[in-house]
């Protein structure tokens, strides 16, 4: 079974990264949600793991291109979402709306020049929250380190998109020691 998110490389060309993630998506076998983990795996709509799991591909391949196309993620996130990261981190802050989704994903992409996100697991706290534990694997732009870390993200559905993302990384210290190393 492929598992979403495995690096790739995105072929040049017109569209190259939106062709790219729709044979992606097409290529992978989805766990069912029946093996999504929690108190009540039916009180997780359906709809929100895939949701996630395009955003997963969809933020690999953004990485990746060059022209860095905000509309191979916009359809996974809620007009007014927002995206957290800790203080200590090169891209901290509270990142609000598309625009301001944009301007982490410049200083995201500024400090990673790819990143994938593997065996992701999903667990239910009801009927708009889902937990996801998962691998991140990432290349840092300043030195071309390879640094790997687990992460439990939090992430909350409105509407039937992504309307926050909390992530917790397991040691942030290591990841910038790793970045400036």
């Amino acid at each position: 079974m492929v598992e979403c998110c495995r690096e790739a490389v995105l072929p040049r060309g017109e569209n190259g990264q939106t062709r790219w993630i729709k044979q992606y998506l097409n290529g992978i076998t989805w766990l069912p949600v029946t093996q999504v983990r929690g108190r009540d795996a039916t009180m997780v709509d359906e709809t929100a793991i895939e949701v996630l799991r395009r955003f997963y591909v969809a933020e690999t391949a953004y990485l990746q291109s060059e022209n860095k196309d905000f509309s191979l993620l916009a359809p996974t996130l809620h007009p007014e979402c927002v995206v957290l990261h800790p203080s200590s981190l090169p891209y901290a802050g509270r990142w609000v709306g598309h625009h301001g989704v944009q301007a982490w994903l410049a200083k995201f992409g500024a400090t990673w020049v790819t990143l994938a996100v593997t065996d992701p697991k999903f667990f239910s706290s009801g009927p708009d929250t889902v937990f996801v534990r998962c691998t991140v694997h990432a290349v840092a732009r300043s030195n071309g380190n390879n640094v790997s870390w687990p992460m439990l993200q939090m992430i909350t559905m409105k509407d039937g998109l992504i309307i926050e993302i909390e992530p917790f990384m397991w040691d942030t210290a290591a990841t910038l020691s790793a970045l400036h190393g």
